[in-house]
This record gives C-alpha cells, sequence and structure tokens, in this order.
C-alpha cells in the first residue's frame, strides 16, 4: 500500500501544499486535513507523518496554514490498536463500508447472493453495508469512539459510508458521540432530520 510507494505521499502532499499557497492569497487561514486510509498499523501512522512533515518542510516550512493529521479506521486491526493511534492523529474516520466488510467478512459486492437467507433467519434484518450492524459492528465503532476519546479528548471522530446516510444507523451513531457525519449527497436530507 502507502508504505510500499511512499512517493505517492509526497506526490499528494506537494500537490496540496501548492494549493494551500493558491488558497492562502484570497483567506488568511487555512486547515487541511491529511488522512492515512486503510491502515492496519500505528506504526503506519508515525511513517505517514514523517513524509508529510518532510513535504511540508520544503513546501510551507513556516506552517501558514494548519495541517491535521487523521487516519481512516476500516480494519478490525486499526480498532484494536485506537489508544496507539489516536495518540498520534488529531482525527479518525470510521470508513463504514469496508470496516463492515472485514468485520462479518462478508462482501458487499456479494450481498444479494446471501441477504435474504439471512434476514429469513433474522441474522440481519437489513442489509448490514446499507443499515449499520449495531449490535456487531456498531458495539465496536463504540467502543473504539470511547477509547479513542480517554487518549486524545480533543480527537475529532467522524464516519462515512452508506450507513452515516440511514436514519436508524444515524440515531445509534449520535449515541456514540461522533462528531461528523459524512453520507452521499442524496442522504443528506436524511441525515439532517
Amino acid at each position: 500500500m502507502l508504505l510500499g510507494n511512499p512517493e505517492i505521499v509526497r506526490i499528494q502532499t506537494r500537490a496540496i501544499c501548492s494549493a494551500v499557497q493558491r488558497i492562502r492569497d484570497e483567506k488568511e487561514t487555512v486547515t487541511i486535513g491529511l488522512e492515512i486510509p486503510l491502515i492496519i498499523d500505528f506504526k503506519e501512522v508515525g511513517l505517514f507523518k514523517e513524509i508529510v512533515h518532510e513535504v511540508l518542510d520544503q513546501y510551507d516550512s513556516e506552517r501558514k496554514s494548519e495541517y491535521k493529521i487523521g487516519a481512516m479506521i476500516e480494519t478490525p486491526r486499526a480498532c484494536h490498536q485506537i489508544e496507539r493511534i489516536a495518540g498520534l492523529v488529531d482525527f479518525i474516520s470510521f470508513g463504514t463500508n469496508d470496516l463492515t466488510q472485514s468485520f462479518l467478512s462478508l462482501s458487499r459486492d456479494d450481498t444479494d447472493n446471501f441477504i435474504d437467507v439471512y434476514a429469513e433467519r433474522e441474522i440481519f434484518l437489513n442489509n448490514p453495508f446499507l443499515v449499520l450492524d449495531q449490535d456487531g459492528v456498531g458495539e465496536v465503532i463504540r467502543e473504539t469512539c470511547e477509547r479513542a476519546k480517554r487518549i486524545n479528548p480533543q480527537i475529532e471522530i467522524s464516519i462515512c459510508g452508506e450507513q452515516a446516510g440511514d436514519p436508524s444507523s444515524i440515531h445509534f451513531l449520535k449515541s456514540c458521540k461522533l462528531d461528523v457525519l459524512s453520507c452521499s449527497v442524496s442522504k443528506i436530507p436524511i441525515a439532517i432530520f
């Protein structure tokens, strides 16, 4: 992934720095969030930060803009390591589509082939890729949020994915004390309710 080709991180960070310099001419302050996707180990966050700071030292050494570093929590292992991750980042975002897929060991591409059988047996009442599996994935999200906030009370926690636009999922996620929901544009009116 990114560790195998760190030049991708350098190129993307340079592009962001270039865009920030153009925007900064129009605005006094700019806050940028740089997020490492699909992490499986806290050490990846440290390596990502090293690369980002190396580029920032070259292109924005005065740090005229605020750069926040975050991690996408999409694997059960990242949830398990959240105390170590939370101490290294400004924000985390749960990628519920991939987290659901990896946590349940189910392919979202094949959902149509099995969801009716699971529904008939009341294992899932809804497609877990559209409506959050509150008893499984949801509880992992809740516990991960609590553990992250204990380590880093200032950490911003968000969620993205199809479940972030489902009313019953949103109600549950609000109880997890998330800061931000990110859903598809068509679901914004539902998410605002």
